[in-house]
């Protein structure tokens, strides 16, 4: 059953809608229940939306709920956005986590497509952690698809005992090029160039000047149109336009399945193959039991993993993880175990750890 309710003001513009879905069991039981709303619509004087927020929830998810609240929307002259507010907030009996975006100078092109964008961002799960990026350079085909675009990252850290945020001494700039699609609208492929460099206001003593490339095919979604497997071939590093590692990584990543309540990756098989002078090994991981906490972030996994010819097979189990206000890991429960046999010169090693 689906039952859509909708509220205007006295201007017969929509300030509320709610669209419930149930599902009857035998008996008169509810089976399923999901709704979507919108509230707190409020309109500028020539008709626009200015702020809204919706909400959704559906029991098939384990109970999450998410309320997106979009405030102080701005328009130009021909009705296009050009800034706004974005507040995400997701909850569920294990999972509080809110992320906030404030995105400005937005512009476009003659056919009023997205040009370039600033975001400034920050979310609960990095409280000491505010990143901006800079969308610039966008290309579109003929159906109207992203196939380029630049985004420069900067972030910067709160240092508490300073009482101060502190200048973003690094900055990235990825390049997404060759974009292509399916008949589904679905990405294909993609070449990334991630460059990795100082701003102007790191010290004298910090030097960082890194670029790989990434040529990504994506050859599986599942039924929702999340992507199950693909393939990533990764060039050596460059530093000031000259190689830093002589290696070539193919990763191909397959059986990807994700977690029914937020989304996140619950499991995947990898097979990674680094060659280069002196190296050609390939390493399996099959990566299971992915648990994330309350904000969203990894708290453990199991991988199994098994390395070049040998027969030996480690399991390395990871729980408790931690991290600091700004996101990064900081500490873990580890738990390894090798079993199977390894070759050294002449002699094969049984192991049991």
């Amino acid at each position: 059953q689906e039952k859509i309710i909708e509220t205007y003001n006295s201007l017969y513009q929509a300030i509320a809608y709610s669209d419930i879905s149930t599902e009857l069991l035998s008996g008169g039981a509810i089976g399923l229940e999901a709704y979507s709303r919108a509230y707190d619509v409020e309109y500028n004087k020539n008709g626009q939306m200015i702020n809204t927020t919706s909400a959704s929830y559906a029991s098939s998810s384990t109970g999450l709920t998410t309320v997106r609240i979009m405030s102080d929307i701005v328009y130009d002259g021909l009705g296009l956005m050009i800034s706004y507010n974005d507040t995400t907030t997701q909850t569920a009996p294990m999972i509080n986590v809110s992320s906030e975006t404030s995105r400005t100078d937005i512009k476009y092109d003659a056919n009023s497509r997205l040009l370039t964008y600033t975001d400034v961002s920050n979310s609960t799960a990095s409280p000491d952690l505010e990143t901006t990026t800079y969308r610039v350079g966008t290309g579109y085909n003929t159906f109207g698809q992203v196939i380029s675009y630049t985004e420069k990252t900067t972030s910067r850290e709160y240092d508490s005992a300073a009482g101060m945020w502190m200048p973003a001494y690094l900055e990235n700039a990825r390049t997404m090029s060759a974009l292509t699609y399916n008949t589904s609208g679905q990405m294909t492929e993609y070449m990334e160039a991630s460059h990795d460099y100082n701003t102007g206001l790191a010290p004298a003593d910090m030097s960082l000047d890194i670029t790989t490339v990434t040529r990504r095919i994506i050859s599986a979604y599942d039924d929702l149109g999340r992507m199950a497997a693909y393939t990533d071939m990764i060039s050596p590093a460059k530093s000031g336009g000259a190689y830093i590692s002589e290696v070539y990584v193919t990763k191909t990543v397959t059986d990807i399945t994700y977690d029914t309540l937020i989304g996140g990756m619950k499991r995947y098989y990898e097979v990674s193959h680094e060659r280069g002078s002196a190296l050609d090994i390939t390493t399996t991981t099959d990566r299971a039991d992915i648990s994330y906490n309350a904000l969203n972030q990894i708290a453990g996994y199991k991988d199994t993993i098994t390395t070049g010819s040998d027969t030996k097979t480690e399991t390395k189990t990871i729980s408790d993880m931690e991290y600091s206000r700004t996101g990064r890991s900081a500490g873990n429960v580890t738990k390894i175990r090798e079993t199977g046999s390894i070759v050294i010169g002449a002699r094969t090693y049984e192991l049991d750890s």
